[in-house]
């Protein structure tokens, strides 16, 4: 199967050192198609992502390749967010969000196509993760500034790790473990919300993909905390 061919034999898991919250989609009791109007993290405390009526996203409960829970955001309508969430990255903190996702994909034409957005409106105040409509990559999100960016294109079906890595001087881009955009930013992040499917301040920019877990935590994440990731996402749900 795909983990044998991979070499991987064990889960580690994510790490855990400094981990803030994490959602899970495999922790939602939910069955397959039901909509999905509030999800707890399985770590920390900041509230659940919340949404009402035809917004929210649906649960798919074998929907990743190899058969395992996610949710699912259609890029037009849906999306969850949390107003305002607690004891999140703010201002100038070091931090790291991890999202494992799977079939991204270009949705519309509109310029940033969000997986995850933290903060408030204003220029540096945001840290986001999103597909960039013109060049069909990957990126971050600052708000009203230069996001780095990456030429890896977004894999339909397939999972992929992404991660917006903060060291309290400059932004990294991380695509299934790798670092693969830096730049010299110095964040001042609001904590008004946590989106995912669209940005903050404003229900737009929506991304069209399936969300199989979210991570936030309170550091940079190492090398080796890299690695562990991406053994775990490996190892659980067939990342290359």
């Amino acid at each position: 199967d795909m983990r044998t061919a991979l070499g991987v034999t064990s889960d580690p898991g994510l790490p855990s050192s400094g981990l803030l919250a994490d959602w899970r989609a495999s922790a939602l009791s939910l069955s397959d198609g039901d909509p999905v109007s509030a999800w707890a993290p399985s770590v920390g405390s900041p509230g659940s992502l919340e949404n009402t009526g035809s917004a929210r996203p649906t649960f798919r409960a074998t929907g990743t390749p190899l058969g395992a829970p996610c949710v699912e955001f259609d890029g037009t309508n849906t999306s969850l967010r949390l107003l305002p969430p607690a004891g999140l990255p703010d201002g100038s903190d070091a931090a790291t969000i991890v999202a494992i996702i799977c079939g991204g994909r270009v949705q519309g034409t509109e310029g940033k196509q969000h997986v995850v957005h933290l903060g408030t409106a204003g220029y540096a105040a945001t840290r986001g993760l999103a597909l960039d409509y013109a060049g069909k990559g990957w990126t971050t999100h600052e708000w009203g500034m230069a996001a780095v960016s990456s030429d890896a294109l977004p894999r339909d079906r397939q999972v992929c790790v992404l991660g917006h890595s903060y060291s309290g001087a400059g932004v990294s881009l991380y695509v299934d473990g790798v670092v693969h955009a830096t730049g010299t930013l110095a964040l001042a992040t609001g904590t008004n919300e946590l989106a995912v499917g669209n940005r903050v301040a404003g229900s737009s920019e929506r991304g069209a993909f399936k969300l199989i877990r979210l991570a936030i935590y309170d550091h940079a994440l190492t090398a080796a905390e890299w690695a562990q990731v991406m053994a775990h996402a490996r190892a659980a749900l067939g990342a290359r």
